[in-house]
């Protein structure tokens, strides 16, 4: 008996990874908020579309958000705007937006990097993996 739970048990989890892939495969998200991002998924992308990641930032602090692109890249890349919280205090975080236009079929690696002040090497990556069809 504890053969057959543990069979289909293995096998219900087989087929719930199989959804998941097909559902991502076929998901085209028009927003990516970068503190929820998994690292080992992808992201894709229509020609000629475009889609919007937002990450926390604060640049009161000092700590500055850049991006790196592949070489070849099939995606551009535009710093969009940064909206503070409404706290009412001084030095509040906020969201600061980009924005990803796929161009050209292919794929592309964007990694966003965090580095303390007075630091030359980043802290926190993230990278997001980008197909676009």
């Amino acid at each position: 008996m504890k053969k057959y739970f543990l069979l289909s048990f293995a096998v219900l989890a087989l087929a719930s990874c199989k959804t998941t892939m097909k559902e991502a495969w076929n998901h085209f998200p028009t927003q990516i908020n970068l503190s929820e991002y998994d690292n080992l998924q992808f992201v894709k992308v229509k020609k000629g579309t475009s889609v919007q990641v937002h990450a926390d930032a604060n640049p009161s602090t000092g700590y500055n958000l850049t991006t790196a692109l592949q070489d070849d890249c099939s995606v551009s890349l535009t710093t969009g705007s940064y909206n503070a919280n409404d706290t009412g205090m001084v030095g509040a975080s906020g969201i600061q937006t980009y924005e990803i236009k796929g161009n050209s079929l292919g794929s592309c690696l964007v990694e966003f990097q965090q580095t303390p002040p007075g630091e030359d090497l980043p802290t926190v990556r993230k990278a997001i993996y980008f197909i676009v069809e």
